[in-house]
């Protein structure tokens, strides 16, 4: 939430990053299934900005970030509602709080239910600290992710939950959305992805693979890059037999 004390303060935002264990997330949390993210897009996208380096654990430039922000850690109590029986996103908080300790900062975790917590980011006010947004890949769209929960447009809407305003970004964003020039579109996203690392309004935790189980009995499936409809195209399969 950037709108809500310390989280508005973007030395802050960059020192809780730098608090997280990704790898930790990836070996402990997602067994190894999982990428540790460059930012907030996916690499397989398109537009995915290769220059950015991936999502770094350091404790010392987290205790640098937060000195450079000015808080005073012993002050600050900060609030992450989850959607509850989320176990990824639970076991997540559960590492960032431990993380978050050593800097002398508590974070508070409550487990809410999903209708509960979408009410509360309707406004910055009610909205807590932090919350885990789980969003899987239901559009091969990546200017229709940026925008649904970064783009000023959205605060206050599905998803913005950052209640995040960048004029830039904006701008970036607008103006990719009206353009056919391939390489131009990627150099405006190029542009927009490093706006949103260097801002920090989220932490961007993992990226985990899509797993699906089939029987070696099944054959001619082919995994949809697209999880959002959960759907099988029951033509393409073969009955291999066993």
């Amino acid at each position: 939430n950037c709108q809500k004390y310390p989280l508005d303060n973007r030395d802050f935002r960059t020192a809780l990053s730098y608090a997280l264990d990704y790898t930790a997330i990836q070996r402990d949390i997602f067994g190894g299934y999982s990428e540790t993210p460059r930012g907030f897009l996916p690499r397989s996208f398109e537009g995915f900005n290769e220059a950015i380096p991936e999502q770094e654990y350091n404790m010392d430039k987290a205790k640098e970030y937060l000195e450079k922000s000015g808080v005073d850690p012993a002050s600050v109590t900060l609030s992450i509602h989850l959607n509850k029986g989320r176990d990824p996103a639970k076991s997540t908080a559960l590492l960032l709080q431990d993380s978050l300790r050593q800097l002398g900062i508590k974070l508070e975790i409550l487990d809410v239910q999903w209708a509960a917590l979408a009410e509360e980011f309707t406004s910055a006010e009610t909205a807590p600290h932090m919350s885990i947004l789980e969003m899987g890949a239901f559009t091969g769209d990546p200017i229709y992710f940026l925008e649904t929960c970064f783009h000023s447009k959205n605060i206050g809407a599905p998803y913005n939950w950052s209640f995040y305003k960048n004029e830039e970004f904006d701008k970036l964003l607008d103006e990719a959305k009206t353009i056919s020039d391939a390489d131009k579109r990627t150099e405006l996203m190029a542009k927009a992805q490093q706006i949103l690392v260097d801002d920090a309004p989220a932490i961007y935790y993992a990226c985990p693979s899509k797993l699906e189980v089939i029987s070696k009995r099944v054959g001619d499936y082919v995994l949809h890059p697209l999880d959002y409809y959960n759907f099988i195209n029951f033509y393409a399969v073969s009955y291999a037999g066993g």
